[in-house]
C-alpha cells in the first residue's frame, strides 16, 4: 500500500490491510509503497534495511535542522522532503520567494562524501519553486548575480559554475526518483501547476516564470542538455531540472522501490494483490505507486488486483486492466476528518471483506 495523506504512513497502511487479510484466513506478503516523496525513506529501509545518517542542513527558510539520509552499502537515498519539504512549514509561514532547496542539495553532498555510487534523489512534497538553484549551490555550485536561493535568488542570478558539483558527481550515479513528469515551464510547468499550494499567487507567478525561462537558459548552456520540455524538470519545484543538468536519470519512483525490495521475488508464489493509496481516479494509471506495482503484479503473473482507496475519484473505471476490483474504505456518510481519523479501522475492515470474498471465490 501507498500512503494516506495526513492519515496514515505506507507502512501503517500495508500493516493495516494485512492484519485485515489475516482475519479472514489470507496468508499475506507485506510491500508498502512509495514514489520518491514523502515517506520514500521509510518504506526502503522497511523492505532492504540500511542506516539513517543524521546531517545538519537548513530547512527550507534557511533555519538548521536535523536530517536523514538512508545508506545501503554503496547506494544512498535521499528524500528531498527531510529538508526541503512543505510539512516542514506551518502555512502561514509558506514563502516562495524565501523557500529554498539548499538543504537538499547538502544533504545529496553529505551523501556522495560519505562514499555513495549510488544515489537516488526522491523529489516530491517540496515547499520550493527555486528551479533546483538552492540544490545545485547546497552541493558547490557558485552561483552569480545573487546571494539567496529560493524564488528571489531564481529572479537575479545570472549564471552558475557547475564544476564543483560535477567533480563530486564524478564516477558517481544519479538517479532522480519521481511520480511527477511535468516539465519545467508552461501550463503544465513547477510554478503553474505546483506554485500555488507552496503560496505562489498569480502576481508572483509571471515574475518567477520568467525567471525559470531565463534560468533553464542557463542550465541548458551549462549542461548542453535540453531541458525545457524535458519530462521531470517541473519535479520538485524545478529541482528535477537542476538534477537532470548534472547528469541525473529520471526514472519512476515506484519502480525503484519494487527493485529495492525485491517485488519480482516476494510475489512470485502469490495469487492476488491488494494495492491503493488515499485517491485513486484517472490520473493514478500516469506513474503512481498502485498501478506501477499493479503491472509489476500481472507481468510476474499474478492473478487478481484489487484496487483499495479512501476515495475513488472521476476516471477509476480507466485502471481496468491491471485492476479487476475497487473498494472504498468509507462505509457511509462520513465527513472528511472522520474518515482520516479511522483510516486504520477502517482499511482494515475492508481488507477483512475483501479477504472473505477472495477466499470464496477461490
Amino acid at each position: 500500500m501507498n500512503f494516506f495523506k495526513g492519515s496514515l504512513s505506507s507502512v501503517d497502511a500495508t500493516e493495516a490491510v494485512a492484519e485485515g487479510l489475516s482475519e479472514a484466513g489470507i496468508e499475506t506478503v507485506m510491500f508498502p509503497l512509495a514514489d520518491g516523496g514523502d515517506g520514500t525513506i521509510e518504506v526502503v529501509k522497511y523492505l532492504s534495511g540500511g542506516e539513517l545518517v543524521e546531517v545538519e542542513v537548513h530547512d527550507p527558510l534557511g533555519r538548521s535542522i536535523k536530517a536523514h539520509y538512508l545508506r545501503l552499502g554503496q547506494n544512498a537515498v535521499v528524500e528531498s522532503a527531510r529538508a526541503t519539504g512543505i510539512a516542514l512549514l506551518k502555512p502561514s509561514k509558506l514563502d516562495p520567494m524565501v523557500a529554498s532547496s539548499y538543504g537538499t542539495g547538502e544533504l545529496l553532498a553529505r551523501a556522495l562524501r560519505d562514499g555513495a555510487k549510488r544515489v537516488v534523489l526522491g523529489l516530491g512534497g517540496s515547499a520550493t519553486n527555486d528551479g533546483g538553484l538552492g540544490l545545485l549551490v547546497g552541493m558547490g555550485g557558485k552561483a552569480t548575480g545573487t546571494r539567496e536561493y529560493g524564488g528571489r535568488g531564481l529572479m537575479s542570478v545570472k549564471d552558475i559554475d557547475l564544476s564543483p558539483v560535477l567533480d563530486l558527481l564524478e564516477g558517481r550515479d544519479l538517479i532522480i526518483a519521481s511520480d511527477v513528469f511535468n516539465p519545467l515551464l508552461g501550463p503544465n510547468g513547477a510554478t503553474r501547476t505546483y506554485g500555488p499550494q507552496k503560496g505562489v499567487t498569480p502576481e508572483m507567478a509571471k515574475g518567477l516564470e520568467k525567471a525559470m525561462a531565463r534560468w533553464c537558459a542557463v542550465l541548458e548552456r551549462r549542461s548542453g542538455r535540453r531541458l525545457k520540455r524535458e519530462p521531470g524538470a517541473g519535479a520538485a519545484g524545478g529541482m528535477g531540472a537542476a538534477a537532470l543538468s548534472i547528469g541525473g536519470k529520471l526514472r519512476l519512483g515506484a519502480e525503484i522501490i519494487l527493485e529495492f525490495g525485491g517485488f519480482e521475488d516476494r510475489a512470485s508464489n502469490c495469487e492476488g494483490l491488494v494495492t491503493g493509496e488515499g485517491k485513486m481516479d484517472g490520473q493514478t494509471r500516469f506513474g503512481k505507486a498502485p498501478v506501477v506495482v499493479a503491472r509489476a503484479f500481472r507481468d510476474a503473473g499474478g492473478r487478481r488486483v484489487v484496487g483499495l482507496a479512501g476515495t475513488l475519484g472521476e476516471g477509476y473505471e480507466e485502471l481496468r486492466p491491471p485492476f479487476d476490483a475497487f473498494f472504498s474504505i468509507t462505509t457511509g456518510p462520513m465527513s472528511l476528518e472522520e474518515s482520516m481519523a479511522r483510516t486504520h479501522s477502517l482499511l482494515r475492515q475492508t481488507a477483512r471483506e475483501i479477504g472473505e470474498l477472495l477466499r470464496c471465490s477461490s
